[in-house]
C-alpha cells in the first residue's frame, strides 16, 4: 500500500528545494539589477524584432541627458545623427546576425543636441522570453577630443620639420639605440636604407673626428645640468666626399630611476650655407683689411709723394697686381686728342717684370674711350665679345693670353688723362664689386702721383722763373721799387744808387720825401688815384731828392698791382739828369 507519511515528505523536500531556487533566482536577479543598475559604463537593451528599446541603466541616461522613461520611447533614428544613419544601422544588423560585437567610434546626439561619440560592445540575449541585444556604451569623447588635438600637434609638428628641413633624432643613451628620419639621412647625401640600421656609432662614423671631441664635452655638460640644452656645430662627412656642416640641438627628455639620462631627442640642421658665407665674408674682410693695409702703405711711406712718378707709378702697379691677384697690370697715358694710349708700365705678377713702350690706337676703338671718358670702370668678362673692348685688336689679347679686363679711368684734374688696366689670363674671370671698387681706389692713388708731379713741375718751373726775374731785378740799371700806403716796401739794389740812400733810410721814410718840393704834390695826387683805379698818365718825369742835398732827374713808369693782396704801385726809375742837362745846355 502507498505510505501517505512518505509522500508527504517528499512533497516538503521537493517545496523546499524549490524555495531555495526561487530564492538563489531572486538573489541573482537582485545581483544582476544592481550590477545593471550602478555599472560606469552606459547599458541598453533593445528588442532585436522591433528594434524598440527595453532598458537604460543611469550611466546610459546620464550619457545621453534623457530619463529612462525618455529613453524607452526613443528609436535608433531618434539619437543618431541624419548623416551617419545609414551606417549607424548597417553596424547594428550586423551585429544583430553577429558578424560583430563591437561598433568603434559611433556618433550619438544627447537629448541638448550636441553630439558625442562612443564605443559599443555587444552581446545577444533572450529576456522575458525576447530575443534582445544588449549593447554597452563607453564615451569616447574626450578621448577623440585629445586624439585630434594630438593629430593637429603632429601635423604641425611634420609641418614645422618639413618646413624647417631638419633632420630629427632620438636616442637611447643607455642603449645606444637611435631612430632617424628621412632627412637626417638626406643632409648627408643619403637615403635613411642606406645607412640603415641605425645606432648612435652610425653618427660617430659620420661625423668629424676634430669636432667630436666638441661634441662629447657638450654632451657631458648637459647630462651633468650644466647646459638646459645640447647644441654644437659640427661637420659630417657627405656621400660626395665633402663635408656638410650640421646645427646639432638635443635635450634629455627622460631619465632613469637612477638619475642617468635615458632618452634624448633633437634635431639636425644644414648649415653648410650658413657657414660658407661666414667664411666668405671673414676672408672678404681679410682681403679689406689687406687692402686696406696695402693703401695705408702706400699713403704714409711717401712714395706717392716723390720727385720719380716712375718709382710711384711701378709701386702702385705691383701693390694692385698683388690685391687683385692679376697677372698683368699696367698704366696707360692718352695723347690730347685721345687718338692713342701709350703704356707707361706694365708690371707682369709672374715674374715681376716691368716693361713699358707699347703704343695702341683708341681711334680704333672709341666705344672703349667714350665709356672711359663718362667716368664708366670696364669690366669686361670676355674681351673678345664685350661691345666696349671687342674693337681692339684681337692680336693684343692672344699675344698676351688675355680673355678678361678690368680697365679704370685715371682723372688729371677734370680730364681723363690715363687709365688703370687689369689684365686677367687664362680662364675667363668675373670681375667683383670688390675688386672694381679696390681698382678704382689705386687709380685714385695714381691721379694723386700725376697731380703732385704736374705741381712739383710746375713749382719747379715757378722757381726757375723766379729766379730768372730776380736776377733780372736785381741787375738791372734802373730803379725798381713798391710803394703800398705812401712808404717803400720793396726796392731793388739800383734805387739806392739813384737816391744815395742806404736801404735802411728808403723803408724807414715816407717815399714823398725823396720827391723834390716842386714835384711832391704832383707825384703824391697820381699815386692815391691810381691805387683807387683811376686813369691817370703811367709815365712822366720828375725830380728825386739826392741825399747830398741836390735832386736827379728820372722819368718814373708806374703801374697798379696787388702786393700781398692789397693794392700798391710798381714804380721803375730811369736816371735821365745827363740828357735834361744837355737839353738845357742846348
Amino acid at each position: 500500500m502507498h505510505d501517505p507519511s512518505g509522500t508527504h515528505q517528499a512533497i516538503q523536500e521537493e517545496n523546499a528545494i524549490f524555495v531555495q531556487k526561487i530564492r538563489e533566482l531572486q538573489e541573482s536577479i537582485s545581483s544582476y539589477t544592481m550590477l545593471f543598475a550602478n555599472a560606469a559604463e552606459g547599458i541598453l537593451m533593445a528588442e532585436l524584432r522591433t528594434q524598440q528599446f527595453i532598458h537604460a541603466n543611469s550611466a546610459l541616461c546620464k550619457m545621453f541627458g534623457y530619463s529612462e522613461e525618455e529613453i524607452l520611447r526613443l528609436r535608433l533614428q531618434d539619437i543618431h545623427p541624419e548623416d551617419s544613419l545609414n551606417r549607424v544601422l548597417a553596424e547594428f544588423n550586423a551585429m544583430t546576425r553577429g558578424e560583430k560585437t563591437n561598433l568603434q567610434d559611433i556618433p550619438y546626439l544627447r537629448k541638448d543636441g550636441t553630439e558625442f561619440r562612443v564605443n559599443i560592445g555587444g552581446s545577444l540575449i533572450d529576456f522575458q522570453g525576447k530575443k534582445c541585444i544588449a549593447g554597452f556604451f563607453t564615451d569616447i569623447t574626450e578621448q577623440k577630443r585629445a586624439e585630434e588635438t594630438l593629430k593637429i600637434e603632429r601635423n604641425r609638428l611634420a609641418g614645422t620639420i618639413e618646413g624647417t628641413r631638419v633632420g630629427t633624432w632620438e636616442w637611447n643613451v643607455q642603449t645606444g639605440e637611435t631612430v632617424f628620419n628621412e632627412r637626417w639621412a638626406e643632409i648627408i647625401g643619403y637615403t635613411l636604407a642606406e645607412i640603415s640600421p641605425v645606432s648612435i656609432d652610425t653618427w660617430v662614423k659620420y661625423a668629424h673626428p676634430d669636432d667630436l671631441k666638441q661634441g662629447e664635452e657638450k654632451l657631458k655638460k648637459h647630462f651633468r645640468g650644466e647646459l638646459d640644452y645640447y647644441e654644437c656645430e659640427l661637420r659630417m662627412r657627405h656621400k660626395n666626399g665633402g663635408w656638410v656642416w650640421v646645427l646639432d640641438r638635443g635635450k634629455t627628455v627622460s631619465w632613469t630611476d637612477d638619475g642617468k639620462p635615458h632618452v634624448m631627442m633633437g634635431t639636425h640642421q644644414d648649415i653648410t650655407e650658413r657657414k660658407q658665407d661666414e667664411q666668405a665674408l671673414r676672408e672678404r674682410e681679410e682681403r679689406l683689411q689687406k687692402q686696406n693695409d696695402a693703401l695705408l702703405k702706400l699713403m704714409s711711406s711717401g712714395i706717392l709723394f716723390q720727385p720719380n712718378l716712375h718709382k710711384a707709378i711701378t709701386e702702385i702697379t705691383e701693390v694692385s697686381a698683388a690685391l687683385i691677384n692679376t697677372e698683368r697690370v699696367s698704366v696707360w697715358l692718352y695723347n690730347k686728342d685721345y687718338t692713342e694710349i701709350s703704356c707707361i708700365d706694365l708690371y707682369r705678377q709672374s715674374d715681376h717684370h716691368h716693361s713699358c713702350g707699347e703704343k695702341l690706337r683708341s681711334e680704333e676703338f672709341p666705344a672703349y674711350t667714350a665709356s672711359h671718358k663718362k667716368g664708366h670702370v670696364i669690366a669686361a668678362v670676355d674681351v673678345y665679345t664685350d661691345p666696349r673692348t671687342s674693337s681692339i685688336p684681337a692680336s693684343y689679347y692672344q699675344e698676351n693670353g688675355i680673355c678678361s679686363l678690368l680697365d679704370v679711368p685715371v682723372w688729371m684734374g677734370d680730364r681723363l688723362g690715363a687709365l688703370l688696366s687689369f689684365e686677367h689670363v687664362g680662364d675667363q674671370r668675373v670681375w667683383t664689386s670688390e675688386d672694381a671698387r679696390l681698382a678704382t681706389n689705386m687709380a685714385a692713388l695714381l691721379s694723386i702721383c700725376f697731380a703732385y708731379n704736374d705741381r712739383k713741375q710746375a713749382e719747379k718751373a715757378l722757381q726757375e722763373s723766379e729766379e730768372k726775374y730776380r736776377i733780372l731785378f736785381e741787375n738791372a740799371a734802373e730803379a725798381i721799387f713798391v710803394v703800398q700806403d705812401g712808404k717803400v716796401v720793396f726796392f731793388n739794389p739800383a734805387t739806392t744808387i739813384v737816391t744815395g740812400y742806404s736801404n735802411e733810410e728808403f723803408l724807414s721814410r715816407p717815399f714823398v720825401d725823396f720827391i723834390h718840393a716842386d714835384d711832391r704834390d704832383m707825384v703824391a695826387d697820381r699815386y692815391v688815384r691810381r691805387i683807387k683805379g683811376e686813369n691817370v698818365p703811367r709815365r712822366y718825369s720828375l725830380r728825386v731828392v739826392y741825399k747830398n742835398g741836390g735832386f736827379r732827374w728820372v722819368d718814373m713808369d708806374s703801374v697798379l698791382i696787388h702786393w700781398k693782396g692789397r693794392p700798391a704801385a710798381l714804380i721803375f726809375l730811369n736816371d735821365i739828369t745827363e740828357r735834361k742837362e744837355a737839353e738845357d745846355d742846348a
